[in-house]
């Protein structure tokens, strides 16, 4: 038998011999499946009967359903394949007037080629500098370098360039499928400044559907990087926002060129059967994850990659653990691109 309980649920009534899922008690020796919501980043203990084994279920395990596009990786820079025309499914580039104002998709009327050899959408066909936002796209693998290196853009990179005004780049994400999604990449300054023209100096912001403010940073200067790694439950038609302002508005929007790298992943279920050994399991269609794990949390080393390769049973990849007798606490992490 298995349930699913909302990880509040699961906080709470874990620890017991019994739970309860949608007025069904539940053995705990039976599978059960937490579910994250609004308390993602939580960390919780299933007590198992007749063994003195903990399991404890970390911020990188986390329930994404079945769905076709669990474990796909979508990225910043996909969009750029739909340029010209800015209709990309999942991606979609253009401006607010504020942070989290009303979103306004660049239009194909706009975009241009030769932004510093790189392929762009604009604002507007005004001139300097109504023409701004304007967002770049660098689709090689190779840093661009102009000026003599005072503006340089790393390879497969996207670069926004905020308004004079105060208008905000945004690169728009619209997520597919409901679930746990984990946000990583970073923000970086690319232009050092010259003359009168200062260095990169930006706000940076990762907003969920508009409103929730879920990663906030100023970035100061040419190269530096201001990262990010998050898990965010998100429904299908969600919208994640990356978006970059001029900052402190000295000399405009002047210098202010931001390199974006993103991805965003929909995270499987991980399901755990209790007994010695421990099996654990997730879907197959979630390719690319592997199984890490350590002896206690908060854990500040390293997590160990598990030497056991999974075999497939049924849609599942199955990893049986070997016999333990102590706490042991497991995650599910997606291998780098």
């Amino acid at each position: 038998m298995s349930a699913k309980l909302g990880l509040r649920a699961c906080l709470k009534n874990l620890p017991n011999r019994r739970v309860r899922a949608r007025g069904v008690q539940v053995p705990v020796e039976d599978t059960v499946t937490c579910r994250p919501g609004a308390n993602t980043g939580r960390v919780f203990k299933q007590a198992l009967r007749d063994t003195k084994l903990f399991v404890a279920l970390g911020l990188a395990i986390l329930a994404g359903g079945s769905s076709a596009a669990t474990g796909e990786t979508f990225r910043a820079l996909d969009g750029a394949t739909a340029w010209p025309t800015n209709n990309h499914a999942r991606w979609i580039y253009g401006s607010t007037p504020t942070l989290g104002g009303s979103f306004t998709p660049f239009q194909p009327v706009n975009a241009r080629t030769g932004y510093y050899t790189m392929n762009a959408y604009r604002y507007s066909q005004a001139a300097f500098p109504a023409d701004y936002p304007i967002i770049a796209f660098n689709t090689t693998t190779n840093w661009l370098s102009f000026g003599s290196g005072q503006f340089q853009v790393p390879g497969e990179t996207v670069d926004l360039i905020p308004g004079a005004t105060g208008t905000y780049a945004a690169a728009r994400f619209l997520a597919p499928e409901s679930g746990p999604h984990r946000l990583s990449g970073k923000f970086l300054g690319l232009e050092a400044g010259f003359s009168d023209v200062p260095a990169t100096r930006t706000d940076v912001h990762v907003l969920h559907n508009s409103t929730n403010r879920l990663f906030n940073e100023l970035v100061i200067g040419q190269f530096t990087e201001r990262s990010f790694d998050l898990i965010v439950p998100l429904n299908a038609g969600d919208t994640v926002d990356f978006a970059v302002g001029y900052g402190s508005g000295y000399r405009g929007n002047l210098g202010d060129s931001t390199g974006l790298t993103a991805t965003l992943v929909l995270m499987p279920v991980l399901r755990i059967a209790p007994g010695n050994p421990l099996t654990l399991s997730w879907p197959t269609n979630a390719t690319g994850f592997f199984l890490e794990s350590v002896t206690n949390l908060p854990f500040s080393g390293p997590w160990a990659r598990l030497g056991e390769t999974p075999t497939v049973v049924g849609t599942n990849f199955v990893v049986p653990t070997a016999s333990i007798d102590s706490p042991r606490f497991f995650r599910l992490r997606k291998s780098e691109p």
